[in-house]
């Protein structure tokens, strides 16, 4: 475990609570179930409660009634459950997400471990949420060969749970990727152009 790591957790007593207050910074408009929170963080009801319980104490976080549809379908019918959302008046806001919006170093290299066996790598970059760019086209774009669809979309997963919100993602075969750049594609060109970092680069690209 990374020093880092080490004072994060210390700091927000575990890393479940991280998941939690990420999933709330970067959906801050939105107020979730628990059963939902469960969803998006891949975290039992035991330590869901125990975080949500700590984060409304901290006033981190208000409660609020949401409609729950019906899980029947063709059902019109929908109850009210307890929810939860971001206080916008919470005293330290913004200084947790320039802390938790932030990707670490940490995180950069977890990122690229979780590639790697989706197949021979050659480009993996990170921008949007990561780089907190609003402008970007996509937050992750993977190019290589012998890709494995499989790894990839549990990688993506996973790194989703961990942020709470869905991921903006391109991947491409090393040569489609080199014929779209060759033409100036305008999808391939705006991820190159707008603010992006490369954990992975084999073609040397400037």
């Amino acid at each position: 475990m990374s020093a880092t790591m080490d004072v994060l957790e210390k700091i927000f007593n575990s890393p479940a609570q991280v998941k939690l207050m990420r999933l709330f910074l970067y959906n801050p408009n939105a107020a979730f179930d628990s059963g939902t929170i469960q969803a998006k963080t891949q975290l039992g009801s035991r330590v869901v409660s125990r975080e949500l319980r700590r984060l409304s104490a901290a006033e981190f976080l208000r409660e609020k009634l949401v409609t729950k549809p019906s899980p029947i379908r063709r059902s019109r019918s929908a109850k009210k459950v307890k929810g939860w959302f971001l206080n916008p008046r919470f005293l330290y806001l913004e200084q947790f997400k320039n802390l938790l919006m932030s990707c670490q170093d940490f995180e950069r290299a977890a990122i690229a471990k979780k590639f790697a066996r989706a197949g021979r790598v050659k480009l993996l970059m990170i921008s949007g949420i990561f780089l907190r760019s609003e402008f970007s086209r996509v937050d992750i774009f993977l190019v290589g060969d012998h890709l494995r669809q499989a790894v990839i979309t549990q990688a993506f997963k996973a790194i989703e749970s961990n942020l709470g919100k869905e991921l903006r993602y391109a991947v491409f075969e090393t040569k489609d990727f080199l014929y779209r750049l060759s033409i100036y594609d305008k999808f391939v060109r705006d991820i190159l152009d707008y603010p992006h970092e490369k954990l992975i680069d084999k073609f040397g690209l400037r």
